[in-house]
């Protein structure tokens, strides 16, 4: 028997309500669940924030330098704790609880805008940062992620480096190529980490401390972290955004990125990522484009089996 138009459009409208619903009701259970961890939970936090470049350029991952000085800013006049590694070592390690809600504050791929406009930025609000150079492209120009050849974007030389630690400004590797470890043996992983850190302390006469993975990616974590930890590395950053409670994994530090390609205002997503709520929105808006998608399979579903009959 052939179903009416009528009954396929109330099977469609039904569709459609119980897919509203659900998602409605997911993101007000999520939104709570954000609001709980968030100002509930009497264990301090720290929020670490990622940067790469900082200037006025098309780059997709720039943030533009205005944006930038109004984050540090909003960082000053909330009078925010701003770590160094060794805070945060303590404080993972349930070493040294902390009072409130902290901040680290850190940089990848070694722009030479870091130095040139985001330092400025940080001694005007008296802020510190740990700065995660690829030792192998010090002194060259951003060639890897496609820019192959490209000479637009400038990466620290040695001496900004040191100059940068001269200021007070902390310098962790960022491997030695930029290779992602998922795509090379762990043996040459072992080798990325050894070698940028003796690249680092044959320079700036100090081994550095952390390591921030090239593209937030561990490859086979365990033994990743097993190597970090032999050579003399105490935590390690991925791109994981989430916030930081003591007595987590110290190689596996999570890290908000907080870019132009969010998609979003910069100082939102700033502001966002510093209430610990823009984790919640993102499982909400994967939520809803998985309930959009289930809710398309069905309409079809619907009308395929209404066009059968």
């Amino acid at each position: 028997m052939n179903e009416s138009p009528a009954m396929r459009f109330i099977a469609l409208s039904a569709l459609r309500t119980l897919y509203q619903v659900c998602t409605v009701a997911y993101g007000i259970g999520l939104l709570l669940l954000g609001f709980w961890s968030r100002f509930l939970s009497h264990q301090s936090q720290v929020i670490v924030l990622g940067y790469h470049s900082v200037g006025n350029t098309r780059l997709h991952i720039s943030m533009p330098v205005a944006d930038f000085d109004r984050q540090m800013r909003w960082l000053q006049r909330r009078s925010t704790p701003v770590l160094t590694i060794e805070q945060l070592i303590n404080f993972i390690t349930l070493r040294h609880p902390l009072s409130q809600d902290s901040v680290l504050v850190t940089f990848d791929d070694g722009f030479r805008d870091n130095l040139t406009q985001a330092l400025p930025i940080l001694r005007r609000c008296n802020l510190a940062a740990v700065f995660f150079v690829p030792t192998f492209h010090v002194g060259d120009y951003y060639t890897w992620d496609g820019n192959r050849g490209s000479r637009q974007h400038r990466i620290l030389s040695w001496d900004d480096v040191r100059s940068l630690a001269a200021q007070g400004q902390q310098i962790g590797s960022h491997g030695v190529t930029h290779a992602r470890f998922s795509d090379i043996s762990p043996r040459d992983v072992e080798w990325e980490l050894r070698e940028s850190a003796a690249a680092i302390e044959g320079r700036l006469g100090q081994r550095p401390t952390g390591i921030a993975y090239p593209y937030g990616d561990m490859g086979e974590a365990e033994k990743t972290a097993n190597s970090a930890k032999r050579l003399g590395y105490q935590v390690g950053f991925t791109v994981v955004p989430r916030p930081l409670l003591g007595g987590q994994p110290t190689f596996e530090i999570p890290r908000y990125m907080v870019d132009r390609f969010s998609g979003r205002d910069p100082f939102t997503t700033f502001v966002l990522y510093l209430t610990c709520l823009f984790g919640t929105f993102r499982w909400y808006e994967s939520l809803g484009t998985a309930a959009k998608r289930s809710a398309h399979y069905l309409f079809a579903v619907v009308d395929d089996a209404g066009g059968r009959n």
